[in-house]
């Protein structure tokens, strides 16, 4: 248990909002369309990437040659129309741990490689993000997940000891980025499961976030 906690942080996708289903479907879609199978290796490696290292790991993976630009801009494309269209639904556990966290004395902060833009559609109608102390989006940063900058970044901008901040991610990109910022990592499994340096380093794994409040002692 924990008696010295500064700040939680947050990621959104497949933590918050169950949109990661959308974000798998419709890279396939867009991959079809080129002309390229988009199997679940390419889906865990593209999980908290942002649009430079997307394009990157596009890149890499289909060979120099593939159109990665018009690839991404087509899936972001599918992905707006279906997000448009469907109601985006919070993961389990979510509100009620929030609530309760929005009462203590502690900070809160999202980090998300995804854009402002998306962060804002997905909060509309709630008034979660006025409680967020800072918001750390895709563009702020140069690199991102599993990169140390992304959760660096907001713990600076927190005013917090790194050391004293729970994070929680979906992803292993995402957890290996906290990890790696030395904040406690506790992922809750969306699409994959903890690569090895996860399940050593992590301050826990747990099934979903009604699990969570067990793990802070405020």
């Amino acid at each position: 248990m924990l008696n010295d906690l500064q700040a939680i942080i947050f990621d959104m996708d497949g933590l918050i909002f169950d949109t990661e289903k959308y974000h798998r479907a419709c890279w396939q879609e867009a991959g079809k369309s080129f002309g390229y199978g988009i199997d679940d290796t390419f889906l865990k490696q593209c999980a908290s990437l942002t649009g430079q290292n997307t394009l990157r790991l596009l890149k890499d993976t289909f060979g120099e040659q593939c159109p990665a630009e018009a690839l991404h801009l087509h899936k972001r494309k599918l992905f707006n129309q279906k997000i448009g269209l469907a109601t985006i639904e919070l993961k389990p556990g979510f509100a009620e741990l929030f609530s309760w966290l929005r009462a203590q004395p502690v900070k809160l902060g999202l980090v998300t490689s995804s854009r402002q833009q998306t962060v804002h559609h997905n909060f509309v109608g709630m008034d979660a993000l006025d409680a967020f102390n800072t918001i750390v989006t895709g563009e702020q940063v140069t690199n991102s997940k599993p990169d140390p900058e992304p959760y660096s970044r907001a713990c600076r901008l927190l005013g917090v000891d790194p050391a004293k901040v729970m994070v929680f991610e979906d992803s292993n990109n995402g957890a290996l980025s906290a990890i790696r910022a030395g904040c406690k990592a506790v992922m809750v499994p969306d699409f994959s499961s903890p690569v090895e340096e996860v399940a050593e380093k992590a301050h826990a794994i747990i099934d979903s976030l009604e699990q969570a409040r067990g793990l802070i002692d405020l």
